[in-house]
């Protein structure tokens, strides 16, 4: 899968996979309890909380996007925040990002 791998300073690694109606974050990071994730762009802004375990959270979710094409180049925000218990930001890093789909015939 394609993707987009993001990586704050001295900070967590984050990796965000986006295919057409789909959006899925991996993410390794030392310290912090759990992870905000957030796509805006077109329409309501849609948010998670993704609890971290051993330093990794993950999350696939369906979402109803606009696909990206040449002629109508519909970017999204994608924000991920590292969170430590009480909900404060140790970390953040964003992204504009495209939803498409691409397959090879033949």
């Amino acid at each position: 899968r394609p993707g987009v791998a993001f990586a704050g300073v001295g900070g967590p690694l984050m990796q965000a996979q986006v295919v057409l109606e789909r959006l899925v974050v991996e993410l390794e990071a030392e310290g912090g309890a759990q992870v905000r994730v957030r796509l805006a762009g077109h329409g309501p802004a849609l948010m998670w909380i993704v609890p971290l375990a051993n330093g990794r959270a993950g999350l696939d979710e369906a979402v109803a996007a606009r696909p990206w094409s040449p002629d109508a180049p519909h970017l999204y925000d994608l924000t991920l925040e590292l969170l430590d218990e009480a909900g404060g930001v140790l970390d953040q890093i964003g992204q504009r990002i495209g939803f498409r789909d691409i397959a090879v015939d033949g």
